[in-house]
């Protein structure tokens, strides 16, 4: 049989009996942590994304800000990247290996690796959902980011 795993603890109930009837009956528990992709694919003003390739849809779509791309950050979470939310400081933490990024709603000030520097562009909230400056966050997290302007493309690699 086939079990589709989420990323984290899952538990599965197995159940079985031999030919002598003896039986087995327990929960199993299977730690899940998907192999982190290579490339994220955002497009400026469209409601899907790409992970290596398999499109996926965005609760937002990208925009443009002051010439910043501004997206929902959850599909960084594909390349491996740890994202928290503190809803009293309306902070959003992005952390990937020994880099974080801490960026506020509101603030052109983020903290990376504890240290302070400026946006160009604040993050902000957008019908309820957060949206970051995509190149200062991903690059600030060690990735290589890109826009490719005749497509109006922005790919995240690792």
């Amino acid at each position: 049989f086939e079990i589709d795993l989420v990323p984290g603890v899952n538990k599965v109930h197995v159940q079985a009996q031999d030919v002598n009837f003896l039986t087995l009956d327990e929960v199993v528990e299977i730690e899940y942590e998907p192999e982190a992709a290579e490339e994220i694919v955002y497009t400026i003003g469209e409601n899907t994304y790409t992970v290596d390739g398999v499109e996926h849809e965005l609760e937002a779509a990208p925009y443009v800000v002051d010439g910043r791309t501004m997206v929902a950050p959850r599909a960084l979470a594909a390349l491996g990247v740890k994202i928290g939310w503190d809803q009293d400081t309306q902070t959003a933490t992005f952390t990937y290996g020994d880099n974080v990024v801490k960026v506020t709603i509101g603030s052109t000030t983020a903290l990376v690796n504890d240290e302070q520097v400026a946006l160009d562009v604040a993050p902000e909230l957008v019908n309820g959902r957060t949206m970051v400056p995509f190149r200062f966050i991903g690059e600030n997290l060690g990735f290589n980011v890109h826009y490719v302007e005749a497509t109006q493309e922005v790919v995240i690699t690792r």
